[in-house]
């Protein structure tokens, strides 16, 4: 499986939900990529951003050798809302953390970001 690195586009699309007229849902601008040395086995807290409504997130991690680490989110209301995971990243792996806000009616915005692991080094 490949990686490919996110866009604000495939991750936020249309807000659906039942809305009753209201403001469209939108999600924090998609943050840098996060590069870690290859002895990085977790990813320390790391900011996502706030979302235009108060919502709540659930998040997503998979690799690129199809692992999927367990994401901890934390924040509330709007936010701002970061992601970190404990342990399981390995060297030379790509990740695609996503996380997914959904409001009270109902819509739902999405915001993504990418992790690389650099790859050990061997000896020569």
């Amino acid at each position: 499986m490949r990686c490919h690195p996110p866009t604000m586009l495939g991750m936020a699309g249309t807000p659906s939900g039942g809305g009753g007229g209201g403001a469209d849902l939108t999600a924090p601008t998609a943050p840098a990529a996060v590069s870690l040395a290859s002895s990085a086995t977790s990813l320390g807290s790391t900011s996502l951003g706030s979302w235009s409504a108060s919502v709540s997130v659930a998040a997503t991690c998979e690799g690129s050798n199809g692992s999927t680490p367990t994401v901890t989110v934390t924040g509330s209301g709007a936010g701002p809302y970061s992601v970190s995971i404990a342990s399981g990243l390995s060297a030379g792996v790509s990740y695609v953390v996503r996380a997914v806000g959904t409001g009270g009616d109902g819509q739902v915005a999405g915001v993504a970001l990418l992790v690389r692991v650099a790859p050990a080094m061997g000896w020569v």
